[in-house]
């Protein structure tokens, strides 16, 4: 049976004509964060007051959710759900209520939020597995939702104020950024019969757009804030180089700025805040994966090591 959330029944959408281009590099001042102790350190979401939240894995393998405060170094480890294994934190409010994903007893992943509520475990029956991408500042949130149809394995994105689903490409969509007011989201999906990753964002009233890097074999929005700023990640070949990429308004033509740590392998995108405030991690010269979180600056991007 395929899930209540349907990736293109929610609304009427007017799509936008765009024109792409290619920009220089933006200028950021990168910092690096490595949970002390972790052999491998992430960051996903950040809030307005630049709390940051993301997932460290030990040298025993273990995976915990954690946060950080950017403004005063402040760091909380071992965030967990404790109804099972392995949490991941992928956004955070101005609330401060946290949310991300966990393995379950019964072996699958499934959503959590950190709240003034508690500890809350989201599932869904129809989906095989239901994940919490984004939270907003209305405490609303969205995510996806894997299911299996005609023997085949699909991805819908999904928005909690919906009730149901997000996207517009024709085979399988997903969400993973929300604006902090709750009027931009977006993230990636696929059309059938085409290999290529294409990113998207949606907006109120009725309007969306798909974003492909000139090129590219990938394209993914992983962060949208409120001034209609999108980042994600990109490639140009299948498991190839990953690069960050900016776009300044998201309502306008197009021109993609990348936007990478200097000297990495990779470059993972996360979300963005309403300052311009970007995290994520990469992969350095050895292969090990940090934690960066990035502030713009003027001229050619720098890398501070902590």
């Amino acid at each position: 049976m395929k899930p209540i959330f349907n990736a293109r029944s929610m609304f009427a959408i007017a799509a936008i004509a765009i024109s792409t281009s290619v920009a220089a590099h933006a200028g950021y001042k990168f910092h690096t964060i490595d949970v002390p102790g972790a052999v491998e350190t992430k960051l996903v979401g950040i809030n307005n007051k630049g709390v940051a939240v993301g997932s460290y894995t030990t040298s025993t393998g273990q995976v915990f959710g954690w946060s950080e405060d950017l403004t005063t170094g402040a760091m909380t480890t071992q965030i967990n759900d404790p109804n099972g294994s392995t949490t991941e934190l992928t956004g955070i409010n101005d609330d401060g209520a946290m949310v991300g994903n966990y393995w379950s007893p019964a072996g699958h992943l499934e959503g959590v939020i950190f709240d003034t509520d508690g500890i809350r475990d989201i599932d869904y029956p129809s989906c095989t597995t239901l994940t919490i991408s984004a939270v907003d500042n209305n405490r609303d949130f969205g995510g996806n939702c894997y299911y299996s149809q005609n023997g085949q394995a699909h991805v819908a994105g999904w928005l909690s104020w919906y009730g149901g689903g997000a996207g517009i490409c024709t085979l399988n969509n997903s969400v993973t950024s929300i604006s902090d007011n709750g009027n931009l989201w977006g993230g990636s999906c696929t059309n059938a019969g085409d290999p290529v990753i294409r990113g998207y964002v949606q907006w109120y009233p009725i309007y969306q757009a798909v974003l492909s890097y000139p090129g590219a074999i990938s394209t993914r929005v992983t962060g949208t804030n409120d001034s209609f700023v999108a980042v994600g990640s990109y490639a140009m070949t299948a498991n190839g180089t990953a690069h960050g990429f900016l776009l300044q308004d998201v309502r306008s033509s197009y021109t993609y700025t990348t936007v990478d740590v200097p000297h990495a392998k990779s470059t993972f995108m996360g979300k963005i805040n309403n300052m311009n405030w970007i995290v994520g991690s990469y992969l350095d010269s050895a292969g090990k994966t940090h934690a960066f979180y990035g502030t713009p600056a003027k001229g050619t991007s720098t890398l501070d090591q902590q």
